[in-house]
């Protein structure tokens, strides 16, 4: 006799940021995210949509909240007011609850007033949440059945930038090389910083130059934001393998300033095993990246800046320039294993004149 096997699973709260698969979406809602700049003691006024898809009413709150985004760009939703920079607080919307028959929409409207005195970038969330309890959805694999409680919740994201606040400096201050994973040749970890009051919106490559300078292989750098007074590390990845010899991995942000900025690591392919030869460890995520320019503070690139009308390869300034200490401990090593392979030779032949 065939025994089924039932799992009764119940999600309590599903975060929902452009969810897949429609049996699980009850409601929908756009736009998901709005880029307002309203100015000191003003409100503006804004509107988004909320649909039931689903085949049952179905009872919504309203209400807001912040999120923060961690240096390797993970994500943390808190409550109102939680973060230094929220905007939530100065949120209102209506209705705050309200229900949806099957298939009807419903406009939430919402305002926000920024309080004087207010300059840079501010963000928070409104959430939409299920509060009724919904029906209970069955799911068949094999010979599993799978009973689910799904209650939802969707955020929209409001970024406020107040008018007037300037870009401030960002910086390259790490730069560091590895060997990759599976399929990748080697990774490139950068950490971006940003010391001033607006989110930057960052973009750019990494350039890997040979000991003669010339750019061997390029790797584009995803978009991505870097929060005001917060650092951001994001990495790179190259899968196509490189000739033994002296490399330097160059990465080239543009995070919107008149000029670009720059940093440079330099690393070796042995001619023996084809690995990266480096004073950096591998780098196979975020964490790693991070505890990496916190433990080898000597790895920390100086920033550089780049005039865009020149292009990369005319710095504004100095040069960019490599880092002299990792050079020297490449050098050392390279020293002391000749050494020891020379005494090695030397006491065989010592021991073979003896005799």
């Amino acid at each position: 006799m065939r025994i089924k096997t039932v799992i009764f699973i119940s999600l309590i709260t599903a975060v929902v940021f452009g969810l897949r698969g429609s049996a699980i979406a009850a409601f929908v809602v756009t736009p998901m995210e709005y880029h307002v700049n309203v100015g000191n003691n003003e409100t503006g006024s804004y509107s988004f949509w909320v649909r039931n898809r689903g085949e049952e009413t179905i009872a919504l709150k309203v209400y807001t909240g912040d999120f923060l985004i961690q240096p390797d760009g993970t994500e943390a939703f808190l409550e109102a007011g939680a973060i230094e920079r929220s905007c939530s607080k100065w949120i209102t919307a209506s209705p705050e609850e309200f229900e949806l028959a099957p298939d009807e929409s419903k406009a939430v409207r919402f305002e926000i007033t920024i309080p004087p005195e207010k300059s840079g970038s501010y963000w928070g969330m409104i959430f939409i949440e299920q509060t009724n309890k919904p029906t209970l959805k069955t799911a068949q694999k094999g010979q599993q059945q799978f009973n689910i409680l799904s209650f939802q919740r969707v955020g929209v994201r409001i970024y406020e930038d107040t008018p007037g606040s300037k870009i401030g400096e960002g910086k390259i201050v790490s730069v560091i090389v590895g060997d990759g994973q599976k399929d990748e040749f080697m990774k490139i970890g950068l950490t971006m910083q940003n010391n001033g009051d607006l989110i930057l919106k960052c973009k750019g490559s990494v350039d890997i130059k040979d000991d003669k300078g010339e750019t061997v292989e390029s790797v584009q750098v995803n978009e991505f934001n870097c929060y005001p007074k917060s650092s951001r590390l994001v990495s790179v990845a190259l899968k196509d393998k490189l000739n033994a010899g002296h490399y330097s991995a160059l990465a080239v942000i543009d995070y919107g300033a008149d000029f670009l900025v720059a940093g440079e690591a330099v690393f070796d392919v042995s001619a023996f095993t084809g690995r990266i030869s480096s004073p950096n460890t591998p780098v196979n995520s975020p964490d790693e990246i991070q505890a990496q320019s916190a433990a080898t503070p000597e790895q920390k690139i100086e920033n550089k800046k780049i005039d865009k009308s020149a292009g990369k390869a005319q710095p504004r300034a100095e040069p960019v320039v490599k880092n002299a200490a990792s050079e020297n401990k490449i050098l050392k090593a390279i020293s002391d294993a000749w050494l020891k392979i020379t005494k090695s030779f030397s006491g065989l032949f010592a021991g073979k004149n003896k005799k």
